[in-house]
């Protein structure tokens, strides 16, 4: 076992036992605060930002002061109904069957999370010595397996995204 294969299952390990402990309805309305919020600022800062302007006194500024106001209260307010609805879940008869699920979702956040780690740790790996073999410790990895399959498909199903997102862009030109 490979210092890398500690840190993937201390990430999925992790992830599980925050998962167990919040439960899963807990996990997806957090995850959904983070959407929320982005959305938030999609639609709220163009008038955010000239109303926080006139505060600040610059233009900047004003951009600075929305986008954290925007977000921190969509964030918060978010969490804050993430949280009383989990804690109703877990405290009612769904309540060890939201934790399980939890626990599951919470591994797959950590998953996740390594495969991040991962495309990050290979991008830099191929700056610095491109065509090289990848480190020994990473190739003895019994982790690098499931983390190389589950980056493959983060990164396609993103290259699906952007390639039907320019079809559809083309499509209405």
């Amino acid at each position: 076992m490979t210092a890398f294969d500690i840190i993937v299952l201390l990430l999925i390990g992790l992830g599980g036992i925050a998962g167990l402990m919040r439960g899963f309805v807990t996990e997806v309305l957090s995850l959904l605060a983070w959407v929320a919020a982005f959305f938030a600022i999609r639609f709220f800062y163009p008038a955010g930002k000239v109303f926080a302007a006139k505060f600040t006194g610059t233009e900047a500024g004003g951009a600075v002061l929305a986008f954290v106001l925007i977000f921190l209260i969509a964030y918060i307010g978010f969490k804050a109904i993430a949280g009383m609805l989990g804690s109703r879940t877990r405290n009612s008869v769904v309540g060890p069957l939201d934790r399980v699920l939890g626990l599951g979702f919470g591994a797959f956040k950590g998953l996740l999370a390594a495969s991040v780690i991962y495309l990050l740790g290979t991008m830099v790996f191929d700056v610095i010595d491109p065509g090289e073999p990848r480190p020994e410790w990473l190739r003895a990895s019994k982790t690098a397996p499931l983390v190389e399959v589950s980056s493959k498909a983060m990164t396609d199903f993103v290259e699906e995204r952007r390639a039907r997102a320019k079809r559809e862009s083309a499509d209405e030109k």
